[in-house]
């Protein structure tokens, strides 16, 4: 059995000054693999995303994620939250 990392999003970390504190694919390498996902209106695609182990200090912080597709818009959302 094989784990194939490759780059279906990328993230970013902003503090509250707007600044990017974390980038996750400057610190992660991919292999470039092809794979389709197909989602249907009405459905949705989720990825879970752990940044507990960034060594963040306290404060407000903004995540940022994208999708990366070799073709096609990319989708983004932003969620705030807070490392209390």
């Amino acid at each position: 059995m094989y784990s194939v990392l490759h780059n279906v999003y990328d993230f970013a970390v902003k503090n509250s000054k707007g600044e990017t504190v974390y980038l996750y694919s400057s610190v992660t390498s991919f292999l470039t693999v092809m794979e389709e996902e197909i989602v249907k209106q009405g459905e949705s695609l989720s990825y879970e995303i752990d940044v507990t182990g960034l060594g963040l200090e306290k404060g407000e912080y903004t995540l940022e994620i994208w999708l990366t597709p070799k073709e096609g818009k990319s989708s983004s959302v932003e969620v705030p939250f807070v490392v209390a």
